[in-house]
């Protein structure tokens, strides 16, 4: 759909030409003039002239007589000549009535706040109020592009140094400018320039910002330095950092499953009842339905979006040739987790309970690397191993102040700095190595630091709750001054915790 620009609805111009021919092209763009002036008086002052037409006009028919324009005019104390009224009423006049359309030229006076008869045009892009006014000072144009663009490179310059050194530019000319116009000699602005520039620039200034009189606008030098995008025309083209994925050589484990094997071991973890959320599609059970339903549940479900190469895969394999979806042949591939189809055939067969590695394919996506990686690998953590029997530091409470959620993974960053605090010096290349192994979430960034802890130091990643402390008898002593019970004798208590399963 086209939007509209901010236009008036009809051609005022036109519309009073042909009720008024005598007027040359000469006195319509005076009249334009005298136009744009009320506008800006309007504008400045806040000024409604529609109150004023109001007592005159009882029955709103938007007509005056000529003798009540001029004297509205004269009213509203808009600074006009005699001849000047007299050319806007013959611009507006009606020559079949004598009356002047007064409607029509407040029309183009209010369009300085709004535009008339919106409600036609819907699209229509409204400028705000006053922005139809041309700039009150528009700089001159150098001779030179260079100059041009020499010029905005001296903005710039001034706007940071004005931010850096906490100075107000107009704060140095205002105690010269009495009347407070926004302008100066040329000769006190070079005098009172505040920024260390040479000559030529600041006459590069003066002569990009100096009006018809000669006089410099400071207070559009300090209006271009406070806010230097409204005062370039074009903005530079931005730096450009595009973004270029490298392709992956590595290959993941989940790229190996199928996508009943990854669906699987999603439903093994969360204990969810797959068949259940379909037959609330399937009214009849009949073991089908639509190809959208069957994704929606799917994803609503388990949390995650199905790759569409795997979407497509379980489409093909379990779709028939009218487009359903049969869900019952699915959900049997994927309650093979938990038993075996028609065991009441064969009671003796023994039915393996769902293990961790059942669910690791929904909580882990480890790389794959080659042997000469893993004997590298295994060196370099040997080489860990044995400093940390050493120096016996504790390393768990280091990875917790990095892992406030206690999900088990930093960044592959925060993994360095850890192992630097501890005192292990690793190369970017040995973290990279270690990181093959380690990280396991399918990217290459986030490390899991228990299950490297896990394999450095078993000994420090034991929960408290299962530990079993030698805790030394208490000695009392009776009345005769000895010893109840054995000192020597140390008693072996076991945490209630390691019961509680």
């Amino acid at each position: 759909m086209e939007t509209t620009t901010a236009s008036a609805p009809t051609s005022f111009l036109s519309k009073t030409r042909k009720t008024d021919p005598d007027l040359t092209p000469e006195e319509w763009s005076h009249v334009q003039d005298i136009e744009l002036r009320i506008q800006k008086d309007a504008f400045q002052r806040r000024l409604r002239l529609k109150e004023f037409f109001k007592d005159f006009d009882p029955l709103r028919k938007r007509y005056v007589t000529r003798t009540q324009f001029e004297r509205i005019l004269d009213d509203a104390t808009l600074r006009l000549a005699p001849q000047e009224v007299d050319l806007l009423a013959r611009a507006y006049l009606n020559a079949q009535t004598g009356d002047v359309r007064y409607g029509d030229f407040l029309d183009k006076i209010e369009k300085v706040f709004r535009l008339p008869c919106i409600e036609k045009t819907p699209l229509v892009e409204v400028c705000p109020p006053g922005g139809t006014l041309p700039p009150r000072f528009e700089t001159k144009k150098l001779e030179q592009d260079a100059e041009e663009r020499e010029t905005d490179a001296l903005i710039d310059r001034m706007a940071l140094m004005q931010k850096t050194r906490g100075v107000v530019f107009k704060y140095y000319y205002q105690n010269f400018d009495k009347l407070r116009s926004g302008f100066v000699t040329e000769n006190r602005f070079k005098r009172s320039f505040p920024f260390p520039f040479t000559p030529r620039e600041i006459q590069l200034l003066a002569d990009r910002f100096v009006n018809d009189k000669g006089d410099v606008n400071y207070m559009a030098i300090h209006d271009a330095i406070t806010d230097p995008k409204s005062f370039i025309a074009e903005d530079p083209p931005p730096a450009l950092s595009l973004l270029h994925m490298r392709e992956d050589e590595r290959m993941w484990n989940q790229q190996k499953l199928t996508p009943e094997e990854k669906l699987q071991a999603l439903v093994v973890m969360n204990r969810l009842r797959l068949r259940d959320y379909f037959q609330d599609h399937d009214k009849l059970r009949k073991g089908y339905c639509t190809k959208t339903q069957a994704r929606s549940i799917l994803s609503a479900h388990f949390g995650v979006n199905i790759p569409e190469a795997d979407w497509l895969a379980l489409v093909a394999r379990y779709s028939r040739d009218d487009g359903m979806f049969c869900y019952e042949a699915l959900c049997e591939v994927i309650d093979e987790a938990f038993t075996v189809k028609a065991i009441e055939k064969n009671p003796d067969r023994e039915v393996n309970y769902p293990t961790a590695t059942t669910t690791e394919p929904a909580r882990r996506n480890r790389m794959d690397y080659s042997l000469e990686e893993q004997e590298e690998l295994h060196q370099l953590e040997d080489d860990i191993r044995t400093k940390m029997r050493q120096t016996r530091k504790l390393i768990v409470p280091t990875f917790q102040d990095f892992d406030k959620t206690r999900r088990g993974h930093v960044t592959k960053a925060q993994f360095h700095r850890v192992m630097s605090m501890l005192g292990f010096e690793l190369s970017s290349k040995q973290v990279e190595l270690l990181s093959l192994k380690y990280c396991n979430l399918g990217n290459k960034n986030e490390f899991d630091w228990v299950e490297f802890v896990k394999s450095i130091d078993p000994s420090d990643i034991v929960d408290d709750g299962f530990r079993v402390a030698i805790i030394e008898e208490n000695t009392y002593f009776n009345k005769r001054g000895r010893v109840i019970g054995s000192p020597e004798k140390n008693e072996i208590r076991v945490h209630p915790a390691a019961f509680a399963c």
